[in-house]
């Protein structure tokens, strides 16, 4: 992640981050957070998980059930979004 989108991250919540996710990749927040495997879809919110957890500090558990997973796919979500974040 870049400088700037760190300094972006800094002072937002969960529901400023949904939207800086949604404005990346052009999906609407609802599809996000909706179950579906498509690939963007799985993107987004891979990218979303990686964020809300290690960047802004929210738990695997509370982060899950905002984007409708469960923990352990919350998990994997978070692996996932750190490989396209790198």
């Amino acid at each position: 992640m870049g400088r700037q989108q760190q300094d972006r991250l800094a002072n937002i919540g969960f529901t400023q981050l949904l939207q800086l996710v949604t404005e990346l990749y052009g999906l609407e927040a609802d599809e996000v957070v909706t179950a579906g495997k498509q690939p963007m879809r799985v993107l987004e919110r891979s990218l979303l998980c990686f964020w809300a957890v290690r960047e802004l500090g929210y738990s695997v558990t509370s982060v899950a059930s905002r984007v409708g997973l469960t923990q352990p796919a919350a998990s994997r979500a978070v692996i996932r979004g750190g490989q396209i974040a790198r």
